[in-house]
């Protein structure tokens, strides 16, 4: 428990919904909802895990107290990493905190490894990818990723420059915002894309809309030489995550109500 900061679950909070939306848009229909409810229970005790295997990785480096039992580390990686086996790549959980040393875009292998629920979801689902559907709703992820994530950097910017930790904060500096904008951009038009692909209805595009004023709005107030804003704007995206939850459950509900009177009108017209 320790390691896991069931104690400090932003992280959860943060990707839970995206999870629960991604389930919710790969389903077809009501009653696939409603029958996956197992499945999103499942989700939020992964994500309670699995959110935190950064810190995880990056504690393991570090000097354990001498107070401490000396096999506090080791039996606690063992259970976590098992279960990381089965929750998302290992490899890419692995890499992410190694990239902060190599690369300026480490959130980019962030976004890679959070958003494996786009594609783990349709396949537990419907044992197969569609991948017209599931790529774009991908991208969106991971394009959202390095926009919220980009944001959270700039609360350790100063600091990450003086140790030589790389990160997208560092490497956009006052031109953040531009990319911040770019992010967004492409993520809420993945998710258009998706949306296109999966034949969704018209309160999947509001919340679309919702959640793009929502983000520009980050982008707009950002004060990115304020730790405090920057943390308030990162904390602020769980909002995103449920605006696009509930627009995908009203789309689907909408979708199967269309779909149940097309059915009876033709059943009518056959009786004819």
């Amino acid at each position: 428990m320790i390691f896991l900061r069931f104690s400090k679950s932003i992280g959860t909070k943060l990707k839970l919904p995206v999870h629960v939306y991604y389930l919710t848009l790969l389903t077809e229909g009501r009653k696939t909802v409603c029958g996956n409810l197992s499945l999103l229970s499942n989700i939020r005790f992964t994500r309670c895990c699995s959110m935190n295997s950064k810190v995880l990785i990056t504690e393991t480096s570090k000097p354990v107290d001498q107070d401490q039992p000396k096999n506090i580390v080791s039996s606690t990686i063992g259970p976590y990493l098992d279960l990381m086996r089965f929750s998302r790549p290992t490899v890419l959980v692995t890499l992410y905190p190694l990239m902060k040393r190599i690369t300026n875009w480490p959130q980019f292998i962030l976004g890679l490894t959070f958003n494996w629920g786009a594609l783990l979801g349709w396949s537990a689902i419907h044992s197969t990818i569609d991948f017209t559907a599931c790529l774009p709703l991908y991208a969106a992820g991971v394009t959202w990723t390095l926009f919220y994530d980009t944001i959270y950097g700039h609360q350790d910017r100063k600091d990450d420059k003086k140790h030589n930790i790389l990160s997208t904060a560092v490497l956009f500096g006052s031109k953040s915002k531009l990319w911040l904008t770019s992010f967004a951009t492409m993520s809420l038009g993945s998710l258009i894309t998706c949306g296109i692909s999966t034949g969704q209805t018209w309160p999947y595009y509001l919340a679309i809309s919702a959640a793009g004023a929502h983000m520009f709005n980050q982008v707009y107030t950002l004060d990115i030489n304020n730790p405090k804003d920057c943390s308030a704007k990162f904390v602020s995206n769980n909002h995103v995550g449920w605006i696009m939850f509930l627009g995908i459950a009203l789309s689907t509900l909408l979708k199967t109500s269309n779909d149940n009177d097309e059915s009876e009108n033709n059943n009518l017209k056959s009786n004819y």
